[in-house]
């Protein structure tokens, strides 16, 4: 979701829970008051009861053997690696008030598709999947929220879909990113909105937004021991998919002022080392909240949070005023582990995603990779997403992950993303349990990207967009010559290689017609033209040479530009083929 975008929709889900609640209020305020003549008392209604289904142990847990965390299966007693993707749905749905927006339709009443749920978790069993990961939330009227709480027509779906996974052998993680719409939970929210704790701050800061997670996620499980849930299919329940704070809202937008945590602790705002320590502190304090809280109806239950990646110390979200340190999560709460998120292609490599989360030596928490996926501006063909995403898993092994869910299985994240199921399944397949049984191994799948890290030598270059950055593997980064054509730029193999394809990504602005020359030759002979592009460019664009026959003997290639409207610069050069 666009950042703008993403923006506006949290300001609308705080304004229309804390509009619940004052309507609440107002309407209570406007009744007339009346002086009845005594009568028989009506009966009081019948109170709230606890729900009599004792829960059953949860078939995974969490364990440490020799000093390292590892999820286990308590029936077999063996290790047990979470693989799978994650399922959504999104639609357009009504907004309370008017208009419509576009959100989780998983669940929703008229929505969710019983045969459709059963044949997609079928197909990861199939495949050897393990693991569905699933939203539920959905700010339409008629999603997970009501006037009294949960919808129960929307948990109704749930607990089905629950046992369709149970079926298929495949563990469900529950996850949501905001709170339902419902006066149940607006209420408290308002208490402490919008002049100290607003947007994201109000929900997860905010020692009214801890007591309205616990209200809900006890309202959640609750709603799912009364219909008698299969909880032994439950993998985990998830404080949030990305928790996250605003620095552009109150109170961290403050120079000045005193703020109370829900640990009863008081931070200044003046101070930037205090702003810090208060947000460190109300990870933890959510965290550790909602987990006890699930503990205290489900005991054997697996607690965790989600993140997308914090902005230093490598910088990444330009402009992004989305802030959060994930150190306090993964080093001081009770989760029971830590679901982080990491795509290919962008502009962090992945030792760079490890150093800003702050998460390198963690032995006794699990980590999984909850969301990994290929967005279609990064990646040409779904080949090539396909292989990323190999590299991606297999690389991240070395930085200790335990589990890995696909971004997602079927769906396009209104046309983002490449699913799963694209081209015939090929990623699907690629990181299939039954094709690679071992994450951590390549298998039949390996098809390097050849140029990646080679030394590169060029015409000219900005000193902030180095050569070297058209050989990171990253789409987000660019070698810039800082000068009009005619540019050129080398990249050197190290060693002899069997060349089957070249992919350039173009850097440009303005858009318009360009003419390049590339050129191969082998460590001793004179260069030759092995494709030539003269089109109309723009920026992102991907220019694809792929030979009939596999050019042999090629360690040097060179990229020459004679015309441009632009400044010369390539975002990724990419070779590949076989040495």
């Amino acid at each position: 979701m666009k950042m703008k975008r993403y923006r506006l929709f949290v300001a609308w889900v705080v304004l229309v829970l804390v509009q619940q609640a004052c309507n609440l209020i107002n309407l209570a305020a406007s009744q007339p008051t009346t002086t009845a003549t005594p009568t028989t008392a009506p009966p009081s209604p019948a109170p709230v009861t606890e729900p009599s289904f004792t829960p059953v142990e949860h078939r995974i847990g969490v364990r440490v053997v020799d000093g390292t965390g590892e999820f286990y299966d308590r029936l077999t007693g063996e290790k047990f690696i979470p693989r799978g993707a994650n399922f959504i749905r999104l639609d357009p749905q009504e907004k309370a008030g008017a208009g419509q927006v576009i959100t989780f339709s998983t669940f929703n009443p008229g929505f969710y598709n019983h045969d459709e749920a059963s044949q997609v978790l079928g197909q990861m069993h199939i495949a050897g999947y393990n693991v569905v990961r699933v939203f539920i939330e959905s700010e339409g009227v008629n999603g997970l929220g009501d006037a009294n709480g949960l919808n129960p027509a929307f948990m109704e779906n749930v607990v089905d879909f629950l046992r369709l996974a149970q079926k298929n052998g495949i563990y469900v993680i529950f996850v949501k990113q905001w709170l339902p719409i419902s006066p149940r939970y607006g209420e408290i929210i308002a208490r402490q909105c919008c002049d100290t704790f607003n947007f994201a701050n109000a929900i997860y800061l905010s020692p009214a937004g801890v007591e309205a997670h616990r209200l809900f996620f006890k309202d959640l499980v609750q709603a799912l021991l009364q219909r008698q849930a299969p909880l032994d299919a439950v993998f985990s329940y998830n404080v949030s998919n990305e928790l996250y704070f605003d620095a552009d809202q109150p109170p961290l937008s403050w120079t000045s002022g005193a703020v109370t945590l829900a640990n009863g602790k008081v931070y200044d705002m003046a101070n930037p080392q205090d702003k810090q320590r208060m947000m460190d502190d109300a990870l933890i304090i959510i965290i550790d909240a909602v987990r006890q809280t699930v503990l205290e109806l489900d005991p054997t239950a697996l607690v965790s949070v989600g993140f997308f990646a914090p902005q230093s110390p490598n910088p990444t979200r330009p402009g992004d005023a989305r802030l959060i340190r994930t150190y306090s999560a993964i080093w001081g709460s009770t989760a029971d582990y830590i679901d982080l998120h990491a795509y290919p292609g962008g502009d962090l490599t992945l030792a760079q995603h490890i150093e800003n989360y702050e998460v390198n030596g963690m032995q006794v928490k699990p980590i999984i990779l909850g969301e990994f996926g290929a967005f279609k501006s990064a990646f040409p063909s779904i080949e090539g997403a396909a292989q990323a995403l190999v590299d991606w898993q297999v690389e991240s092994c070395r930085y200790g992950f335990d589990g890995w869910l696909l971004w997602t299985w079927d769906d396009d994240t209104n046309g983002e993303v490449i699913p799963g199921t694209a081209s015939g399944g090929l990623i699907n397949d690629a990181l299939s349990p039954v094709n690679r049984p071992d994450p951590c191994d390549y298998g039949s799948w390996e098809r390097k990207n050849l140029a990646q890290g080679a030394n590169v030598q060029a015409s000219n270059w900005l000193p902030d967009q180095p050569m070297q950055n058209a050989v990171d593997g990253l789409a987000g980064t660019q070698w810039g010559a800082g000068a009009g054509a005619p540019q050129w730029i080398e990249i050197d193999l190290g060693t002899p290689a069997k060349v089957s394809e070249i992919r350039l990504l173009v850097a440009q602005y303005p858009e318009g017609n360009t003419i390049h020359f590339l050129k191969v030759r082998s460590a001793v002979n004179p260069f030759i033209e092995a494709a030539r592009f003269e089109q109309v460019t723009r920026d992102g664009d991907w220019l694809i040479f792929k030979p009939q026959f596999p050019l042999e003997n090629v360690q040097i290639l060179r990229l020459e530009t004679a015309a441009s409207p632009s400044w010369v610069a390539w975002k990724e050069i990419q070779v590949y083929g076989e040495k």
